[in-house]
């Protein structure tokens, strides 16, 4: 059985600020990416 590495991603989204709540996931999603996780 091959390991993998789960992101899972606590995020504060803000209702109606759909910039910023863009920014935030989009830097998770990086992060995750820069972990190597094979999962988000």
């Amino acid at each position: 059985m091959t390991r993998g590495k789960i992101a899972l991603l606590h995020l504060e989204t803000v209702p109606g600020a759909i910039d910023r709540n863009r920014y935030v996931i989009v830097e998770a999603i990086k992060h995750a990416a820069a972990i190597d996780a094979q999962w988000i």
